[in-house]
């Protein structure tokens, strides 16, 4: 279940927005099930010449270490979550779990979860044949008794191609049958209700669901009656979610809908964009509208005294300086909101130890608040006039045109005149990968962490990929009074900055229960660790 909780977190992230579900509301739409997903497989996306971009990263050699990474990884995570129920000394069985793995990245599969969060019935099933159906049966019937949760027996009606397993502790019922060319594996409390249904429909149609017919993966998930299991849903309480990723045209098309219980506070205010100061070549362009609500649960922006709360936000990366992005904040006197934010970002930072190892210094005869200590970047908050309009504007680094030149008229259409848009956002994805490396970097060194090596898998699979990555286009838009609709157009579904995120979250040290920072770097003053002496220099003959 744990395992659940964290796939969910890492698919669902990237759908934050600032339109948030009332605390008081009843969720509007519910799918039956807390959750659904179905997943074709990657031996069937190579058949879809709509998915021959994917293929081709998936096939570079770098691609496969960066899966043999992942995958071991992931093999361990069930024994991370069962072990405080698991007797002491027990194995962890990643060996038996990882080939597994590799099914269901390969395989299409059907995820459901019934029930609530105090007493859930989950069912999972695979399509495998012949051996590959065997080993799933023998690694589990291994696994469950080398954690020595009991000895499994042989399922009722199951024509013996099935066992089961009862406990005393929840959940008191594991349960695996073979129908077909599926294998179902179902857990919850006694009696199962979804693996016996699903072994119906199997004997009924050759399927336990009907297949997708357009899509590559398809969730549904009901995400307010998660809240109690993902921290991050109570922070940002999102509504139920219908997710869609299929092939177009040659590249990737992915689709959320959001379904909220009560209509949407949100009014199509005019586009305010800082046009002259963005100047090519730009490698990114983001513009949001609607943000207060998302700003207010920030902690500490409340009390940062800017009163209204800015709703709109411009960002732009320039193509010329490492990491550097510019944000814009329209705001009716820039000035006067610097010389507000003096007072009070000090303590903003003192909530958010990202923040803390700099100083806040205001320079009052340019209304310029900036961090001193970080090492290379100088973050700046300064005021910007750009057509009648003024604005906060931060930066890392000194603000830069190395050019007159100002981008495609075509950029600002795609969001002018738009009144159902509420966020847009434009990226060439190979270079504002090429970016995030840094941008970590410098966090990294402010705090003192260590570099993820160069050669780790996951830091050559970047690399590797970045050439195949071209124009990544998301938008929010409104598409009816109590929903919301993202879509994205990309090379493989995502973002420079959420596939370099990813890379780092499987490098964490909390992995996969949390994204942490890298350790500590080791103090040069410290002397070797222990159990090692300095073997001074080398002599030579």
């Amino acid at each position: 279940m744990k395992m659940l909780k964290l796939m969910l977190a890492a698919g669902l992230a990237g759908v934050v927005t600032g339109c948030l579900e009332q605390s008081a509301g009843q969720p509007g739409v519910r799918f039956g099930a807390l959750l659904r997903v179905q997943w074709v497989g990657t031996a069937q996306l190579a058949r879809d010449t709509n998915a021959a971009r994917v293929c081709q990263i998936l096939a570079l050699p770098e691609s496969a270490a960066f899966r043999e990474e992942l995958l071991g990884k992931l093999a361990r995570v069930p024994y991370q979550c069962w072990s405080n129920s698991l007797p002491k000394g027990v194995p962890d069985q990643a060996p038996l779990i990882r080939p597994l793995l590799e099914d269901l990245a390969r395989q299409e599969w059907y995820l459901e979860l019934q029930g609530s969060t105090a007493a859930p019935e989950l069912v999972l099933a695979v399509q495998v044949t012949g051996d590959r159906a065997r080993l799933w049966s023998t690694n589990l019937w291994q696994v469950v008794h080398g954690w020595k949760l009991g000895v499994p027996q042989p399922l009722p009606n199951a024509g013996g191609q099935g066992w089961q397993l009862k406990k005393a502790a929840a959940p008191n019922l594991i349960q695996f049958a073979q129908s077909g060319s599926w294998v179902l594996v179902g857990l919850g409390q006694e009696p199962l209700k979804l693996l016996p249904g699903l072994v119906q429909q199997v004997r009924a149609n050759g399927r336990p669901v009907p297949a997708l017919q357009a899509h590559w993966l398809e969730v549904q998930a009901d995400l307010p009656a998660l809240r109690g299991w993902l921290p991050v849903l109570e922070d940002f309480r999102l509504p139920p979610v219908h997710l869609t990723v299929r092939g177009l045209n040659g590249h990737v098309r992915t689709e959320a809908k959001l379904h909220y219980s009560a209509n949407l506070a949100w009014k199509p205010e005019p586009w305010k964009l800082p046009t002259n100061a963005i100047r090519d070549p730009i490698i990114s362009f983001t513009a949001a509208r609607g943000i207060a609500p998302l700003l207010a649960q920030v902690k500490g922006v409340t009390g940062l005294g800017l009163n209204p709360l800015p709703d709109q936000l411009c960002a732009w990366a320039g193509k010329d300086l490492f990491a550097q992005t510019y944000v814009t904040f329209p705001v009716p006197h820039a000035t006067n909101a610097l010389h507000q934010l003096a007072r009070t970002v000090p303590g903003f930072t003192q909530l958010h130890p990202w923040l803390k190892p700099s100083q806040v210094v205001y320079w009052s005869n340019r209304a310029e608040l900036m961090w001193q200590g970080v090492p290379l970047a100088v973050p700046t908050l300064r005021p910007l006039r750009d057509s009648g309009s003024d604005y906060v504007l931060a930066c890392l680094f000194p603000l830069s045109s190395p050019t007159n030149a100002p981008p495609p008229a075509q950029l600002y259409a795609q969001v002018q005149g738009r009144q159902n848009l509420a966020y847009y956002d434009w990226e060439y994805t190979q270079e504002r990968l090429r970016h995030m490396r840094p941008l970590y970097q410098i966090l990294d060194i402010a705090h003192r962490r260590q570099f993820i090596p160069t050669n780790a898998p996951s830091q050559v699979w970047i690399r590797a990929i970045a050439p195949y990555l071209g124009n990544t286009v998301t938008e929010l838009t409104v598409t009816g009074p109590k929903e919301l609709t993202l879509t994205r157009k990309s090379e493989l579904g995502l973002t420079g900055f959420e596939l370099y995120t990813l890379t780092r979250w499987l490098e964490s040290p909390g992995f996969p229960k949390r994204f942490e920072l890298p350790p500590p770097a080791p103090d040069p003053r410290a002397g070797p660790p222990p159990g090692l002496t300095n073997p001074g220099p080398r002599r030579t003959r």
